[in-house]
């Protein structure tokens, strides 16, 4: 399987697997705003996938308040997306999850910011789906 990175590509020797995550922070913000993409092995059907995090989020997350949520589809990949608000360290954070099916894996995209801050999250996320092109996916 090909691993691709900004600089590159190589082969992934056989028995590995890429769990790459990249995270983006605004420069202005000490890494207060930030966006993370991970990707996630599909192993269950992606409606399934999508009501996993819903609950890991509303169980785990401390004065978890959903925002709301909903289907999607973005050039023919099918996404969820949720918006909530939950506390840490007595600050409250404003938070998308934008997961998304891309063949056999699960793209996440995590925005969080602080509640004032919300609005520069929310620009990110709209620039991201203006822009955003995905490769076919590789298979193994």
């Amino acid at each position: 399987m090909k691993a691709y990175f900004p600089e590159g590509v190589f082969e992934l020797p056989d028995g590995w697997k890429d769990a790459t995550v990249n995270v983006y922070q605004l420069a202005s913000s000490s890494g207060r705003v930030s966006v993370v993409r991970a990707r996630e092995d599909a192993t269950v059907p992606f409606d399934e996938y999508c009501r996993h995090v819903r609950v890991m989020v509303e169980r785990n997350l401390p004065s978890y308040r959903a925002l709301g949520e909903q289907l999607m589809d973005k050039d023919g990949i099918r996404a969820c997306r949720m918006e909530f608000t939950w506390r840490k360290d007595g600050e409250d954070l404003h938070q998308v999850q934008l997961l998304m099916d891309h063949g056999g894996s699960f793209v996440v995209f995590t925005f969080i910011a602080p509640l004032p801050e919300r609005g520069v999250l929310l620009q990110f996320e709209k620039q991201l789906l203006a822009t955003i092109r995905f490769r076919a996916p590789q298979s193994p």
